[in-house]
C-alpha cells in the first residue's frame, strides 16, 4: 500500500510537506496528483532548495518504511535528476515530467 510524501526544503528548513493518497494493493501505483507549494524563487533561494519524494509503504504495526526516495535540486546525485531539475528551472511554467528510479535509504544523503 504504497504512498509518496513530498517535502521541500529551503536554507535547510522544510517550508512544505505534502502526502499522495494511498494506492491499495500495487506494486506498480501511478500518482497523478498535483501539489502547489509557496517556495522562493530567487535565484539564490533556489540553489539551496532540495525536494525529497519518499516512498513508504503504509503499515500501521511497522510504522509505514521507507521503501526508497528521489532527492531533486540541493544534494542530487543521479543524473537524470539533475537534468530534470536543471529543465524545470529553465521551464517558464511549462510542465517537466520525467520517470525516476528510487534510490534505497543509503544510496541517498540525510535523505
Amino acid at each position: 500500500d504504497p504512498y509518496v510524501r513530498i517535502t521541500i526544503w529551503q536554507f535547510g528548513q522544510v517550508v512544505n510537506q505534502f502526502q499522495t493518497a494511498v494506492k491499495k494493493n500495487t506494486t506498480a501505483p501511478v500518482y497523478d496528483e498535483t501539489f502547489d507549494a509557496q517556495v522562493n524563487v530567487k535565484t539564490k533561494a533556489l540553489s539551496h532548495t532540495r525536494i525529497v519524494f519518499s516512498v513508504h509503504d503504509r503499515d500501521r504495526l511497522r510504522g509505514d518504511p521507507l521503501l526508497g526516495l528521489v532527492l531533486m535540486g540541493l544534494g542530487a546525485t543521479e543524473d537524470s535528476v539533475i537534468e530534470h531539475w536543471d529543465e524545470t528551472m529553465v521551464g517558464n511554467g511549462r510542465r517537466v515530467c520525467r520517470w525516476h528510479y528510487i534510490m534505497e535509504k543509503g544510496e541517498a544523503q540525510d535523505g
